[in-house]
């Protein structure tokens, strides 16, 4: 980054640096993820502690440490800040999810159109679905594990669930999902670091990474294939990205089906 940078970002995550300042993780188009210091943000007249949220979309304007550190962020105004999504616990959890799961998988400080582009499209739908209200949770659940799927292909984690890894098969029915290479296996085949999975997971995962988005409202998945697709990722992700242990922000889903 030159000296001073304009750029419109996601705010990804923050957590305090001191008594009055923070260190934001961003995601741009242009300067792709990267943290950043904000100083004076959390003192009451700071200005900018609306627009450095997460799941916000802001306007921010970076310069360049002279030492060569972390770059400050010097103004932030809200574009747009997700008020129904911040306002609901599954909204929460669901923008948390797909957050989280970019501050992780990604590498820092290499473009990111699309990735940028995907998520906040994701989020921009996510915010339109609950300020309907009708079948929300269950249109947002659909949406997180679209969403999912469509960002490991950017990260370069992509997954399919068409052919078997081993043979090349069109299974009628597939055993399970190998972890390494990232697709079916068939009954015919064996292949280390696989996961089995229950009855309809598969035909589900295979609907979800083939519909129209139009499509995604019109069905309902049950609680066990939603627990199974969540454990599929998260494994998926502990195998191919260091340091990746699991969504937290899901935990959410949990906490409210239980209340």
């Amino acid at each position: 980054m030159p000296g001073a940078d304009f750029t419109r970002a996601l705010v990804i995550s923050t957590r305090s640096w001191s008594e009055s300042s923070r260190i934001v993780t961003i995601l741009s188009p242009d300067l792709g993820k990267f943290r950043a210091v904000c100083r004076g943000v959390q003192k009451p007249q700071g200005g900018m502690a609306a627009a450095l949220e997460p799941i916000t979309l802001s306007e921010i304007v970076l310069r360049q440490s002279s030492r060569g550190g972390m770059a400050h962020v010097s103004a932030a105004d809200a574009v747009e800040y997700f008020a129904c999504t911040k306002k609901s616990l599954i909204g929460l959890a669901v923008a948390g999810g797909l957050l989280e799961l970019c501050e992780t998988a990604m590498p820092e400080n290499e473009p990111a159109d699309a990735v940028f582009d995907h998520l906040l499209s994701l989020l921009n739908e996510l915010e339109t679905l609950l300020r309907q209200r009708e079948h929300s949770e269950r249109n947002a659940i659909n949406l997180l594990w679209r969403g999912i799927l469509v960002l490991s292909g950017d990260f370069g984690y992509g997954m399919q669930f068409e052919t078997c890894v081993a043979c090349g098969a069109v299974p009628h029915r597939a055993k399970g999902f190998c972890l390494a290479e990232g697709g079916p296996v068939c009954d015919a085949c064996s292949v280390p670091n696989s996961l089995n999975w229950g009855p309809g997971t598969e035909e589900i995962l295979r609907w979800l990474a083939s519909a129209e988005d139009s499509a995604l409202p019109a069905r309902t998945i049950p609680r066990t294939q939603n627990r199974e697709i969540r454990t599929l990722f998260e494994r998926y992700f502990r195998f191919h990205v260091p340091g990746f242990d699991h969504l937290r922000s899901l935990d959410m889903l949990v906490a409210k089906r239980d209340q």
